[in-house]
């Protein structure tokens, strides 16, 4: 080899590292999907791109054949958090005392945690921790409960896995519907489920609906603590420590970029957050923009809205133009799922009403 060889390879190499560089940039996200996957789990089936790849029965879908996407990442490319460990909320400020490094902390103040109560019990659920599992299989309150999110919607959905005389074991497909995640039951004949609808879209229990657990929050770890000082709270899973330096989706949802382009052309608002809800047993959903109910909120953060026969009430940190969170102060009998617009505005799904200005 000539001595100018290494020279020659830096010039050669260069302007594609550079090109790289700025693609990732222009994403306008602190970690693009493909870096996601390199903490991925075992391989699976799936080639990233063909649906028919991944080995699941596609004969019967429930939704349109365009709407279902390959992520660009293998089959349980994540591997769900099975029975958390837990440890009570009053005794994490003491447990991370000891650590210097933000990303070896458990939950801290600000974070965003999805809240779940039943059945007098409550929990909260680091998003970070979500980021990198997209399921917890947990039990609250003798409940067998999937509490999932979907990161390209920022959608929060959390389901009984009761289904008949089974309890339902869910994995990562590594397929969306519209930019919405898609979750199997892992058994022998796996039927793939959307996670905003809770309902399985084909294989053998297509057409099967799982019972949505009312009241979900997401909310900052120091608001839900102080409403809920019983509260336990999900800690970092020990074997996949390297997972929690805190993959971040935060840029993503702040620049006008997809990771996945979606089918329609998105609106300019299509990444603001909302929350839908509706009563439980009610098959339309009303969807609230939260920049528009902060409008309406009283001098303390606090605004009320009707949901069927049902109180809604939430309250807002006063300052937060970005609407990350939101306390749920009142939602008995009300199922909620926090989103961006996108995923009720911008995609067709059934039952979807916008509630009315005031």
């Amino acid at each position: 080899m000539s001595d100018d060889a290494p020279s020659t390879l830096r010039s050669s190499v260069m302007p594609i590292l550079l090109t790289v560089f700025l693609g990732l940039i222009g994403a306008g996200s602190l970690l693009t999907w493909g870096i996601v996957s390199a903490v991925r789990g075992p391989s699976g089936a799936g080639d990233g791109a063909n649906p028919e790849s991944y080995e699941f029965d596609l004969s019967v879908l429930l939704i349109e054949p365009e709407a279902l996407q390959a992520s660009g990442n293998r089959r349980d490319f994540l591997i769900p958090y099975e029975n958390p460990a837990v440890a009570s909320g009053i005794d994490v400020a003491g447990r991370n005392e000891s650590r210097s490094r933000s990303w070896q902390k458990e939950v801290v103040s600000e974070d965003r945690v999805i809240g779940v109560e039943l059945n007098g019990e409550s929990r909260a659920y680091p998003l970070f921790i979500m980021n990198a599992h997209e399921i917890v299989l947990d039990e609250l309150g003798g409940v067998p409960i999937a509490v999932t999110y979907s990161p390209l919607l920022d959608a929060v959905s959390v389901f009984d896995r009761r289904v008949k005389d089974s309890v339902l074991d869910f994995g990562v497909s590594g397929l969306l519907a519209d930019g919405n995640t898609l979750y199997y039951d892992r058994s022998a004949t796996p039927s793939l489920f959307s996670q905003l609808q809770g309902r399985a879209v084909s294989g053998p229990l297509a057409g099967t609906t799982l019972q949505r657990i009312p009241g979900v929050a997401v909310d900052r770890w120091k608001h839900w603590l102080a409403a809920h000082p019983e509260t336990t709270v999900v800690l970092r899973e020990p074997n996949t420590l390297g997972r929690y330096k805190r993959i971040s989706y935060e840029r993503y949802f702040d620049g006008p970029g997809w990771l996945i382009p979606p089918r329609v052309t998105p609106s300019a608002d299509a990444k603001a957050r909302v929350l839908a809800a509706r009563p439980v047993g009610s098959e339309t959903w009303l969807v609230f923009g939260l920049a528009d109910l902060q409008k309406h909120a009283d001098e303390t953060g606090v605004v009320e809205r009707a949901v069927g026969e049902r109180r809604l009430r939430l309250r807002f940190e006063p300052g937060d133009t970005r609407h990350s969170s939101v306390e749920v102060l009142e939602a008995g009998g009300i199922e909620l799922i926090p989103s961006l617009r996108i995923a009720w505005h911008d995609v067709p799904l059934e039952g979807v009403e916008s509630p009315a200005a005031d």
